[in-house]
């Protein structure tokens, strides 16, 4: 059904794939022609504005999946695979519709947020705000997330009203207390170890890219043979 509904409709957000079948195999082709992986996108000091923008463009493309019938563990959640389209500042997602464990959206994001390194000339407390959410009790949702990444880009929340927020080099720790107008505290720490550890959480990361399933072809598309 996902590879059908892939082929047969251009969905915005996701690569669109070309898929064949020789007995029992199945192959199927992304065409990532002029786009940069999310890793290459994020490299160096990022801003408010282009970090803003990523995580917005994935919860669209998260967002897609119920419309489409589409599973979103079926999404690779991986910096190498996710590309970029860098002018028009667009993130484009893979599906890959296999059974496979896969990190869910959540854990993926936490992780992101722990890799990059952050433009310390702003305040970084909106990125507090967003740790807050994703480690919150209750229960994630994309819509959540957006709702929360729009209201950063466009009210400013928390801005020019943190104290002591620290953002480590390369972005590996974000620590910090913050103060509203309103004399509320907020509190966050968020550390990423050799162990995996995060937020206090253990998280077995794995493998970095979905071995045997994903490999990069000589003429720029990315290339996948699945077998039963």
């Amino acid at each position: 059904l996902t590879l059908e509904m892939m082929a047969n409709n251009r969905i915005e957000g996701l690569i669109p794939l070309n898929y064949t079948q020789v007995n029992d195999s199945i192959y199927i082709k992304y065409d990532i022609t002029g786009l940069d992986s999310l890793r290459k996108y994020l490299q160096g000091v990022v801003n408010r504005g282009k970090l803003l923008g990523v995580l917005e463009s994935i919860a669209d493309a998260a967002m897609v999946a119920e419309e489409y019938m589409l599973k979103l563990s079926s999404y690779v959640l991986d910096e190498e695979y996710i590309y970029v389209d860098s002018a028009a500042k667009k993130v484009f997602m893979i599906v890959l519709p296999v059974i496979r464990e896969e990190t869910s959206v959540e854990v993926f994001l936490k992780e992101l947020l722990t890799d990059i390194q952050y433009d310390q000339k702003e305040d970084c407390s909106y990125v507090i705000s967003l740790i807050n959410l994703l480690g919150s009790s209750h229960t994630f949702t994309v819509d959540s997330f957006k709702e929360q990444v729009l209201r950063l880009k466009t009210s400013g929340i928390f801005v020019n009203n943190s104290k002591g927020l620290t953002a480590g080099t390369g972005g590996r720790q974000l620590a910090g207390t913050l103060q509203n107008e309103g004399g509320r505290q907020l509190t966050g720490v968020l550390q990423r170890g050799v162990d995996g550890e995060l937020a206090g959480v253990l998280q077995d990361k794995g493998s970095e890219a979905p071995a045997g399933v994903l490999q990069n072809g000589v003429d720029g598309p990315t290339a996948g043979a699945l077998q039963d």
